[in-house]
């Protein structure tokens, strides 16, 4: 119900701002028995089109040969039965590499709603077209400034570690002289 009101309030804020037609439309990915395409309350009626991705028969879209509706193929009926062949199409298709990393990527993603083995297989197989894509390009920035920050933390970390030792080493040196640095090494150790 509250995907439904927020379909209904992004069809009004458009209405209002862009003052274009609107047509509602919501892509169910994975079967429900419980989802309608209309809202009801005691004051208001919406209706609009709900597209069942599971209801699609894959057979039917692989014969239609259309390229963009090849990542869903994985959540059609059927739909296990083409996922190599729908991954061969892109793979093979006029497109250029960013277009057919982003198809291949959108359909291991997806794929991941069906099957967990799925996606790995598509990612060893084509991983060289994959690493093209704008959502591996953002997961990738992720881990480096994930990595970077944790390296930085580390650093501080033994910086301020070597930075005690250095100051118990330069007391003992100071208070106890060279008898006090012999104790130096079993300090270090329990660090």
């Amino acid at each position: 119900m509250r995907l439904t009101i927020r379909l209904l309030e992004y069809r009004c804020r458009h209405l209002l701002e862009e003052k274009l037609p609107v047509i509602s439309l919501l892509i169910l990915l994975s079967p429900s028995s419980s989802s309608f395409n209309v809202y009801q309350d005691e004051e208001v009626r919406y209706e609009f089109r709900l597209v069942k991705i599971a209801e699609f028969d894959a057979s039917e879209i692989m014969e239609m040969d259309i390229p963009c509706l090849m990542p869903f193929i994985p959540l059609m009926k059927g739909g296990e039965k083409y996922i190599d062949e729908a991954d061969r199409r892109i793979y093979e298709g006029p497109f250029s590499i960013q277009a057919k990393s982003d198809l291949l990527t959108g359909m291991a993603i997806l794929g991941g709603l069906v099957s967990e083995s799925f996606p790995l297989r598509l990612i060893k197989r084509r991983r060289d077209i994959m690493i093209e894509s704008a959502a591996y390009e953002i997961i990738k920035k992720e881990g480096y400034e994930e990595g970077l920050k944790a390296g930085i933390e580390q650093g501080i970390e033994k910086g301020i570690q070597q930075g005690i030792l250095f100051a118990i080493r330069s007391m003992l040196e100071l208070r106890f002289g060279a008898e006090g640095l012999r104790l130096y090494p079993e300090i270090t150790a329990v660090a």
